[in-house]
């Protein structure tokens, strides 16, 4: 993909490419290190105004984002809803956790562990 801003479209490749790393990475965090099930839906289609949430049933957590979103915008949803769940940034990946870290010093009102 070629933009007309950048002749050679590899700054942007670059930055497109780290995006979709980090939301995977994210993902694999929420997965596997958390337990935690994930799920992308078309939440607008069922009426609902969200980009995404948690939620508990049956004692296992749920994540579910609206899968139409952008990569940048999937990730501000994974990492605000990681910021809710209060959980030890010191067990994240690096960048992970200075993304989480970076929220929760945005909103003071959560707390930071």
């Amino acid at each position: 993909m070629f933009w007309l801003d950048n002749p050679s479209g590899f700054a942007h490749n670059t930055i497109i490419v780290k995006d979709r790393e980090l939301l995977k990475l994210i993902e694999d965090v929420i997965r596997d290190r958390l337990s935690v099930r994930l799920e992308y839906d078309d939440l607008r289609r069922a009426e609902l105004n969200t980009t995404g949430g948690s939620f508990v049933f049956r004692n296992q957590r749920y994540i579910v984002v609206h899968k139409h979103l952008p990569v940048r915008e999937k990730i501000a949803v994974l990492t605000e809803i990681l910021a809710d769940m209060n959980i030890d940034c010191s067990t994240l990946p690096d960048e992970v956790a200075r993304r989480v870290a970076g929220t929760l010093q945005a909103n003071p009102e959560k707390k930071i562990n």
